[in-house]
């Protein structure tokens, strides 16, 4: 049907038209944001775990470290090292170390 929606008649002949219930688009939390850059940051990258740093370091009173902490140890991500790269990324971000 798509966000447009379609149109249907009425029982007096008139068309209507049926929106699409979904969101238009969704909208990405911090704490998604920054579970993408440590997912990326996991690649090796400079770049990318600077650009974690860098995230992690303007916004570190509103991110949710404990829930990023409890992500993080899931079975994909600490395949993928998301767990150490958290570490790596609040040791980086936060003055005086990790804590």
């Amino acid at each position: 049907m798509g966000a447009g929606g379609q149109h249907q008649p009425k029982s007096d002949g008139t068309l209507v038209t049926a929106r699409d219930p979904r969101p238009l688009f969704e909208m990405a939390t911090l704490d998604d944001l920054m579970m993408d850059r440590l997912q990326q940051a996991t690649d090796g990258s400079l770049v990318t775990f600077e650009a974690a740093v860098s995230l992690a370091s303007a916004m570190i009173d509103s991110i949710d470290w404990a829930s990023l902490g409890e992500e993080a140890l899931s079975p994909g991500n600490r395949a993928l090292g998301v767990d150490e790269a958290l570490r790596a990324v609040r040791t980086a971000a936060i003055p005086g170390g990790s804590s």
